[in-house]
């Protein structure tokens, strides 16, 4: 492995824990969002309460698509990190990506950012 392809699958294992902790966070927020603060703002004009009251109309749908694309993610990190590290410690580097992998994606993929968002849910899913 050279170094440009290291660097590139580094790369690519961050942002592919960003995306999963984007869906994570972006499910909790529209989930936590208060229809009633929701529904006052969007009287008020605010295009982006709208947005998210609709979100909330169609629930099933959303849910469906940010589950989908949090396994894509999810899965695709984990089989990255499992051939770089298949390639540097043979086959106990599988066991060392599944350990390593499960507690990165659950810490930082989806504690963390329902963590954040449960503090003010209207406005992250408003943003």
């Amino acid at each position: 492995m050279s170094l440009l392809e290291s660097i590139l699958s580094v790369i690519a294992i961050f942002v592919l824990i960003f995306l999963s902790a984007v869906c994570s966070g972006s499910e909790a927020a529209v989930l936590a969002a208060s229809r009633v603060r929701l529904y006052h703002l969007a009287k008020k004009g605010d295009p982006k309460a709208s947005i998210v009251l609709g979100v909330q109309a169609q629930i099933g749908g959303f849910i469906g698509s940010v589950l989908l694309l949090n396994t894509w993610f999810n899965t695709i990190v984990t089989a990255l990190v499992t051939g770089i590290l298949t390639y540097l410690f043979g086959v106990m580097g599988a066991v060392y990506a599944a350990i390593g992998m499960g507690a990165l994606i659950t810490i930082y993929g989806e504690v963390l950012p329902k963590l954040y968002v449960y503090t003010c849910p209207d406005k992250v899913a408003m943003t």
